[in-house]
C-alpha cells in the first residue's frame, strides 16, 4: 500500500502589478513545475522593471501556514536570462541575543 501523497506546499507568485498564481495544497512537485512554468514571466517582468515576488512554501500543516520557504525571491536581478539575489546579513546585536 502507497502512502498518501504530501500536498503540503504552495506556490505564489506577484508579477509586480497583480497576483499572477497563489496555489496551495500542492505536492513539491506540483509547486516546482508551477514556478518553472512562469520563470520566464518572471524573467520578463524584471527585464521591465517590476518588482517580483515568488514563493514556494514547503511543510505547511494547514491552509495558512506560510513558515518554510523553499525559495522567496522578493524583488530579484536579472542578467542573461538567469534571476539572482544579493542577500547582506549581519551579526546580532548584543541587544537582540539577551
Amino acid at each position: 500500500m502507497m502512502g498518501k501523497i504530501k500536498k503540503d506546499c504552495a506556490f505564489q507568485y506577484y508579477n509586480g502589478r497583480e497576483v499572477i498564481a497563489d496555489e496551495t495544497e500542492l505536492t513539491l512537485k506540483e509547486a516546482k513545475k508551477l514556478f518553472n512554468d512562469h520563470y520566464e514571466d518572471m524573467v520578463e517582468q524584471v527585464k521591465g522593471g517590476n518588482g517580483i515576488e515568488c514563493a514556494i512554501w514547503i511543510n505547511m500543516k494547514g491552509r495558512y501556514d506560510y513558515h518554510d520557504t523553499l525559495i522567496h525571491l522578493h524583488s530579484p536581478c536579472e542578467e542573461n536570462g538567469v534571476l539572482w539575489e544579493k542577500k547582506y546579513i549581519t551579526g546580532f546585536s548584543e541587544k537582540l541575543i539577551n
